[in-house]
């Protein structure tokens, strides 16, 4: 049994100082109202954990903010690794620097529909995050 807390609109404090914060799908919370619910309980740097894309527009203003988000699965497939961008606040797969934020978007293992991937192949990443002055990030394919 793996021992882990679903974070749903929660954040908890590490020993550390960094703040682990997580917020449910959309189509559960719209994302603007999740990251405003638990934004005032977040201290110093925080690793936000999402499941979209698109809540790092919400956190652009916030420097030391690092947001791991998946949902796009790079597209998958034709034509939806051109289009992919269009619906999730324009991000597909990979690191992007969204204001003071960095965002990492994970294209995952798994598929939606039909179980394919065309020029979007699977990955399983790596992060790593050391304390310091900012943010360094280093995403590696495993």
């Amino acid at each position: 049994r793996l021992d882990f807390r679903l974070l749903r609109q929660e954040v908890e404090i590490l020993a550390s100082g960094l703040s682990v914060a997580g917020v449910d799908d959309r189509h559960l919370i719209p994302a603007h109202t999740a990251v405003e619910e638990i934004r005032p309980k977040i201290k110093g740097a925080v690793l936000f954990l999402t499941h979209r894309p698109e809540v790092a527009h919400f956190l652009r203003n916030r420097p030391m903010t690092l947001v791991l988000a998946g949902h796009t699965h790079g597209g998958q497939s034709l034509p939806m690794v051109f289009l992919v961008g269009l619906g999730n606040g324009g991000f597909k797969a990979g690191y992007y620097k969204v204001g003071d934020a960095d965002l990492y978007v994970s294209r995952g293992t798994g598929v939606w529909g039909p179980p394919m991937r065309l020029l979007a192949s699977p990955e399983l990443v790596l992060i790593e995050v050391r304390p310091g002055p900012q943010f360094e990030v280093k995403c590696s394919p495993m």
